[in-house]
């Protein structure tokens, strides 16, 4: 490939990117894959790399020349810290659309909206596109300084339509294991715990089922699991209790690695005690002897076939369909995030709006079960009508904000308001001292206020655990007792 110098519309040469005044990166770089405990090393210059990335040994080509060391240049001074997985997509997407990138590079910052939107289709496209021109502007070469970091930060991932996709699929329950499916897991897991004559590739095959169904364990900590992470203890009659130790397999880039313990189900640790006595003979220090993820899937589809459980899904399948069943048992959005090894406790909503169990939560916190609407079980107590009301002092009148509303007229404070330091018309409904007027009107807009607060509060994931969704819920429930009080003292015209 020849490089020469464009004019830009001033008559200026504009300078290629491969004369660009870039970082200097080591001759040498070393990789390591956290499936096979190796480590790759590569040289710059070389016209082939070959890395082994996630237990593959995976090939790069690079142009000859100089060519070929810039992108080698590229690929050091944007993944240097990342996985080997990360980098293997990178390479692979830039050799790919190597040609992209540099009329990328290149491109007025005024005029690179219109040509992300044109040749950046992809997230693969898009995120190695990002690398590339942040590490640009952070070093202030060609059209591109430290100005723009922003801006290149705001350009579309290409990841909308896919995670739109997933939580459809999510919402949908589209991607759980049916009940029928769950049940077959646990009955076969049952079964062969403790089974002998098993073969070692059967083991293993059933023991990353069990750590993927109990406790949503990811291929890359099942394969890197080594047997100093497995932690055996003995308890009352004779029982041995199995922890096991990970590390998360997604963290952030300047988070140290978190350490996660979990037990596994007694019925089902001797698959594992099975594998670290194959281990031991082994001589590994891992606990696994597969270093493959798809092989280890497939020797688990396998042996559930051979025992007459058929799976059709995939290993994601799993950790989809457990943090689904959290969130129908009613656990909070912090439990589901524990649960799958994210950072982010939004990463548990999703499951929090599609379970059932959820819509019985909200139908309690709007007022509409028979809790609320049973007159039975209302207790009368003071009440004053809107004569007495008008009559009262100001600052006894009770008046506040509920959701976008200004609800005034609810009642009268036994003491002040102005005295009062909690929310008013929140904390009123609920209090000794509060005396509600026998007006349907006023309360009917402050539940439709707080349903209000109550639908966005679910919007934006919140927990029935907290106290702001058990204010709303109990503050409901006074308002529609003064509702139906006060429908019972309107007489009628």
């Amino acid at each position: 490939m020849i490089f020469q110098n464009v004019l830009t519309n001033s008559g200026a040469p504009k300078v290629p990117p491969i004369l660009w005044d870039w970082p200097n990166v080591p001759q040498t770089f070393s990789l390591h894959d956290k499936y096979t405990a190796e480590e790759a090393n590569v040289v710059l210059g070389e016209s082939t790399w070959v890395l082994s990335v996630q237990g593959k040994d995976r090939k790069f080509t690079f142009l000859p020349g100089e060519v070929g060391l810039f992108q080698q240049k590229l690929v050091l001074l944007t993944q240097a810290d990342f996985s080997p997985s990360s980098l293997y997509k990178f390479t692979f997407t830039l050799l790919r659309h190597w040609e992209v990138y540099l009329e990328m590079l290149q491109t007025d910052p005024a005029d690179i909206k219109l040509f992300w939107d044109a040749k950046i289709v992809t997230i693969d496209l898009a995120k190695a596109a990002k690398s590339i021109l942040q590490l640009a502007a952070r070093h202030s070469l060609g059209p591109w300084d430290i100005r723009h970091k922003k801006f290149i930060k705001s350009l579309s991932t290409r990841a909308n339509s896919t995670v739109a996709a997933q939580k459809d699929r999510l919402a949908k329950r589209s991607k759980l294991i049916a009940p029928t499916g769950q049940a077959d897991i646990v009955r076969l897991l049952d079964e062969k715990g403790k089974a002998e004559n098993l073969l070692e590739w059967q083991i293993e095959g059933l023991a990353a089922l069990a750590l993927g169904f109990q406790h949503a364990i990811r291929p890359v900590q099942i394969l890197t699991l080594m047997t100093n992470h497995v932690q055996l203890l003995n308890e009352k009659e004779g029982q041995v209790a199995c922890i096991i130790s990970f590390h998360e397999a997604k963290k952030k880039k300047d988070q140290g690695s978190i350490e996660m313990a979990r037990q596994i189900k007694p019925e089902w640790a001797p698959l594992i005690f099975k594998l670290l006595d194959s281990a031991a003979i082994a001589g590994r220090t891992r606990v696994f002897s597969t270093t493959d993820g798809t092989t280890l899937w497939t020797y688990t589809k396998r042996v559930c076939k051979e025992f007459g459980v058929r799976i059709t899904h995939s290993y994601y399948n799993l950790r989809h369909t457990g943090a689904q069943m959290l969130a129908d048992a009613g656990h909070s959005r912090s439990d589901i995030s524990n649960f799958l090894g994210h950072s982010q406790p939004s990463s548990g909503v999703t499951y929090i709006k599609s379970s059932r169990k959820q819509a019985d939560f909200l139908n309690k916190a709007l007022g509409t079960s028979k809790l609320y609407s049973t007159l039975e079980s209302i207790a009368t107590g003071k009440y004053v009508t809107v004569q007495e009301l008008e009559a009262a002092h100001e600052d006894k009148q009770i008046a506040g904000v509920v959701g976008d509303s200004l609800i005034s007229g609810i009642g009268i404070c036994g003491s002040r308001q102005g005295a009062c330091v909690y929310d008013p018309v929140m904390s009123c409904y609920n209090c000794k001292k509060y005396m509600p007027v026998l007006n349907p009107v006023v309360h009917q807009e402050a539940i439709a206020g707080m349903r209000q607060q109550v639908l966005f509060f679910f919007k934006t994931g919140g927990s029935k655990e907290s106290p702001s969704y058990l204010q709303l819920n109990a503050a409901i429930g006074g308002a529609q007792k003064a509702l139906a009080i006060s429908q019972q003292h309107i007489k009628p015209e």
